[in-house]
C-alpha cells in the first residue's frame, strides 16, 4: 500500500510505503498527487479521558478504552498515557488493571505508552487541588505505588505530585530510580523545595499555571 501527500516539514511530495501495517519506506515523490499533508502523530502524555470514557473508573473496560483510543486516531493523536486522577485505592487499582489489559490488545495496545498516575499525592489546598476530591488527596506512599504499579503489570509511566508534602523528596527518588517520570502539578511549593523536587529526579511540570489558586503571591509562587 502507498500513501501519497506533502511532508509536513518542507510541503512536498513523499511517498510512504506501508507492509503488513507497518511503515517500511519513505520516498520523495516526483509529482505533486494531492493537497494531504503526511506527518508524525501527535503524543499526549495526559488524558483524562475521551469521548465520555473516564480513565478513573472501577468499572473501565477495554472496549471502552479502545473507544477512547480510536477516537483519539481520529483527531490525530497516536500515541498517549491515559490517565488516572485522585481517588480511591480500589479504584485506582481497578483502573490501571483495566489499563494494563488494553495495553496487551493487538489492535490499540500500541498507542498507549504507559500510564499516568495524576495524584492522590497532590496539594489539598483548594485552588491548588483543581477538581480533585479532597477525600481521597494523600502524602505520597511507596507501598501503595507499589501495588498500583503492580496492578498496571509495571505499566506505571508517570506520577504527578505536590512536592511540598512530608516524604515527597524521598519519594520522587524512588520513583526516578525505578523508572517512573515525576511531575510536579497540583502543589504550592516554595522555590526551594521545587529545586529539592528537581535536584531528586522531577522533570517536568504537569498543567504549570493552570494548576494554581486564583489569588497567589507576587514573588512566592510556584511559577
Amino acid at each position: 500500500m502507498t500513501l501519497e501527500g506533502l511532508f509536513y516539514l518542507d510541503g512536498s511530495p513523499v511517498a510512504i510505503e506501508i507492509e503488513n501495517d507497518k511503515i517500511s519506506g519513505i520516498q520523495r515523490s516526483d509529482a505533486r498527487k494531492n493537497d494531504l499533508y503526511l506527518a508524525p502523530g501527535f503524543i499526549d502524555n495526559q488524558i483524562n479521558g475521551y469521548v465520555s470514557v473516564d480513565f478513573t473508573r472501577s468499572d473501565l473496560t477495554v472496549k471502552d478504552v479502545a473507544r477512547a483510543t480510536k477516537a483519539l486516531w481520529r483527531v490525530g493523536v497516536t500515541t498517549y498515557m491515559p490517565t488516572i486522577i485522585t481517588s480511591s485505592p480500589e479504584v485506582m487499582l481497578k483502573s490501571c488493571a483495566a489499563l494494563a489489559q488494553a495495553m496487551q490488545d493487538d489492535e490499540i495496545g500500541a498507542s498507549i505508552a504507559g500510564i499516568h498516575l495524576e495524584g492522590p499525592y497532590i496539594s489539598p489546598e483548594d485552588g491548588y487541588r483543581g477538581a480533585h476530591n479532597l477525600q481521597w488527596v494523600r502524602k505520597p506512599d511507596w507501598d501503595e505505588l507499589q501495588r498500583v504499579n503492580e496492578a498496571a503489570k509495571g505499566a506505571l509511566r508517570q506520577v504527578t505530585l505536590a512536592p511540598e508534602w512530608d516524604g515527597a523528596i524521598e519519594f520522587i527518588e524512588k520513583c526516578t530510580e525505578t523508572g517512573i517520570v515525576v511531575a510536579l502539578g497540583h502543589h504550592n511549593a516554595s522555590s526551594q523545595r521545587i529545586k529539592s523536587a528537581v535536584d531528586a529526579g522531577a522533570r517536568i511540570a504537569t498543567h504549570l499555571g493552570n494548576g494554581l489558586a486564583n489569588v497567589i503571591g507576587r514573588h512566592e509562587n510556584p511559577l
